[in-house]
């Protein structure tokens, strides 16, 4: 009897504490990571955008950093992008340049900014991308395919 007792008492307490201290406290922002092989990256799980195109490209030693972002019409109010290009060393991706920020208002944006590459190496670029509507935001980062030079 003080097993079936002790049983229920057990359970009911879990039922109590888990539902208030159990989980983690759930906010507005999101954060999820996507290796890319391809330049389109369908965000399934995404609220605020639509689809991201990212592309690296290299000329000579100029790589251009190229994502264009799509939101949803009517609920997207801002788009937030900042570029990083990467360098594989050792067989690790190393962040080598940083190409800046752009921020713009509205449902669609394209960033496009370009860095200077030393040949001998392969290049990708990291694109963390931030939506917003109102005050509540999300965010993700894709990668270009890579490219060696």
């Amino acid at each position: 009897m003080k097993k079936i007792l002790s049983s229920i008492l057990l359970t009911i307490g879990l039922t109590l504490i888990i539902p208030f201290n159990g989980f983690p406290e759930v906010n507005a922002e999101t954060h999820k990571t996507m290796g890319a092989s391809n330049s389109i990256s369908t965000l399934t799980r995404a609220l605020y955008i639509s689809h991201v195109y990212q592309s690296l490209s290299i000329s000579g030693t100029t790589a251009t950093l190229k994502c264009d972002v799509i939101g949803i019409p009517g609920v997207t109010t801002k788009i937030k992008v900042t570029g990083i290009l990467q360098r594989l060393e050792s067989g690790v991706w190393k962040d080598y340049k940083s190409t800046g920020t752009q921020t713009q208002d509205g449902s669609r944006m394209t960033y496009l900014k370009t860095a200077s590459v030393v040949k001998g190496y392969s290049y990708r670029a990291k694109f963390t991308v931030t939506a917003y509507a109102g005050t509540a935001f999300e965010t993700f980062t894709v990668f270009s395919s890579a490219i060696n030079i």
